[in-house]
């Protein structure tokens, strides 16, 4: 089972009763900045979006992580990467934590150990993140993975038909 820890975070593989808190977190200024996720995550659809997590962990799809606080293991954020169908030798990076967490450099610690498990755990030899234009947090972050832009793209947002 996956699980990485640094100074003040757990990241691990996420559990049925995770539903509920990342439904808490995901408010719509989250939900705004990602292509992958519901606008409005209600606790039954934050499971099946968990059991979906799990089962593509399973087969080898993706390295998903509930980012965690090691003190207390309230639910933060989440972090993963998938398998592009294109190329199965790149991942696809995503992550968010709650709104009243930012500013607080969770991302910029939980990032990094992710990254390594993505590249020991996936074998991938890519990993790509898109990240709105006028998102300098986010940006900063994939910087200080040593990421850089490859230009400007669109992207295809399941939930949202777009």
């Amino acid at each position: 089972m996956a699980e990485v820890c640094t100074s003040r975070l757990r990241l691990r593989l996420p559990r049925e009763e995770d539903a509920e808190p990342l439904s808490r977190l995901m408010t719509p200024a989250i939900s705004a900045r990602l292509a992958s996720w519901p606008p409005y995550l209600n606790p039954h659809t934050a499971q099946l979006r968990v059991e979906e997590a799990i089962a593509s962990h399973t087969h080898g799809l993706c390295l998903p992580f509930v980012i965690t606080r090691l003190e207390d293991g309230e639910v933060l954020g989440w972090i993963s990467a998938c398998r592009a169908e294109a190329d199965p030798r790149r991942a696809i990076l995503t992550y968010w934590v709650g709104e009243h967490l930012h500013g607080q450099g969770i991302m910029r610690e939980a990032a990094p150990a992710a990254l390594e498990a993505v590249f020991r755990d996936l074998d991938v030899v890519e990993v790509r993140a898109a990240v709105q234009a006028d998102n300098d947090a986010s940006h900063a972050v994939l910087r200080a993975l040593g990421m850089g832009p490859l230009g400007v793209g669109r992207i295809w947002c399941a939930p949202r038909a777009r």
